[in-house]
């Protein structure tokens, strides 16, 4: 089964395996394979059709990159603070630190799986980390790519029993309820699909699957995230072959729509290629910093800032009173209003009339040339 279910603010909505890889960026595809068989058979085991994102919890022993990713693109658990990293849990196999071996605790009760001995080859682990260290041969690392694509075909056609040792228990997330579904369907059929570059070659990214990543809550920043991608990408960098893992930003402000996009986009966050900053550039306010930012490709520095006239006048002293909990009703009811129409507002909008270029002179932060 290549699809999954999960429920969160957006409603019900169908997460796919080649969303999970796209997100991932290819690299790692053996460990994403894992982590979607772990869910999968873990739903499985609990009887349940749909996975309740702000009711689920993650225990993992060890963070290898393709399973951890796979893991936080259908749950989310790592960015909204419900996992926990714990080395010494179960008796999986050692790698990165700590043991292969996975718990998923929702309100239908837990699951908990170690992956069993030699499912993945020990040259193979070898291999990635002579890869992440910079130190392999091309002609190698090329063969190890092949390889994991490989693995990853097979796992996916394999017994998720044949994978994992479970075990279920009653055990039960106590946090009941579910936030409230938005009941917002914006026509975004204009916005199209951002091209960016990975080990593998171009991936294209809708903006339908940032949507599903994010969780609809912060729409308007999820907007303006791909309006940003689209004018650096597209206008500032046009026609060269950006990577994602050589894009870097900065930006004055931290909100959840832009930042979880810069994550799905370029992995920038959990990649540490993100940071917030004093960066202004005279920039109007948003309840989180300032609308100005900065992208650099290890050749060159794009310095942008939102332009004037886009928001409504109290747009970031509403929000910051909502943010703060210090809202009456009125005002909550118009901040949600405004992260909406903002977003409605702003996608028949240009990215050039959205952004405005400022010329400061930085110097573009090096090139990783690491593989994603």
């Amino acid at each position: 089964m290549t699809q999954l279910n999960v429920n969160d603010r957006q409603g019900s909505k169908t997460l796919s395996y080649d969303d999970a890889i796209t997100y991932h960026g290819r690299f790692h595809r053996a460990g994403v394979a894992l982590g979607w068989k772990f869910l999968q058979a873990s739903m499985d085991a609990l009887g349940i059709s749909e996975l309740p994102r702000f009711r689920t919890t993650l225990i993992v022993g060890a963070t290898p990159p393709g399973v951890i990713d796979c893991l936080e693109f259908v749950t989310r658990a790592f960015s909204r603070q419900r996992a926990i990293v714990d080395p010494g849990f179960g008796d999986g196999p050692c790698i990165c630190g700590g043991t292969l071996s996975f718990a998923i605790k929702t309100d239908a009760g837990t699951v908990s799986a170690s992956l069993r001995e030699n499912v993945i080859p020990g040259d193979f682990s070898q291999t990635a980390r002579r890869i992440g260290a910079g130190i392999c041969a091309a002609e190698e690392e090329e063969a190890w790519r092949k390889r994991s694509s490989v693995l990853a075909s097979e796992f996916m056609a394999t017994g998720a029993e044949e994978l994992f040792r479970f075990e279920k228990s009653d055990d039960a997330n106590s946090e009941k309820g579910q936030p409230e579904a938005f009941a917002f369907t914006p026509d975004t059929g204009t916005l199209k699909p951002l091209r960016i570059a990975d080990g593998f070659g171009d991936i294209e990214v809708p903006f339908d699957s940032m949507m599903r990543f994010h969780d609809k809550d912060h729409f308007a920043g999820v907007v303006l995230a791909h309006k940003l991608f689209s004018h650096v990408l597209d206008t500032c960098w046009g026609g060269q072959d950006i990577r994602r893992d050589d894009v870097h930003v900065r930006c004055g402000l931290n909100p959840p729509g832009l930042m979880d996009c810069f994550e799905y986009v370029a992995r920038a966050v959990t990649r540490r290629r993100c940071g917030d900053t004093v960066l202004d550039l005279d920039s109007p306010y948003s309840p989180f910093g300032r609308f100005a930012f900065q992208f650099s490709n290890g050749d060159d520095v794009i310095d942008l800032r939102l332009r004037d006239g886009l928001l409504p006048e109290d747009f970031a002293a509403v929000g910051r009173k909502v943010e703060a909990g210090a809202a009456d009703g009125a005002e909550i009811a118009r901040w949600n209003s405004y992260k909406f129409d903002v977003g409605k507002a702003l996608i028949a909008v240009s990215p050039e009339e959205v952004l405005e270029r400022v010329d400061l002179g930085s110097s573009p932060l090096p090139s990783s040339k690491r593989p994603v």
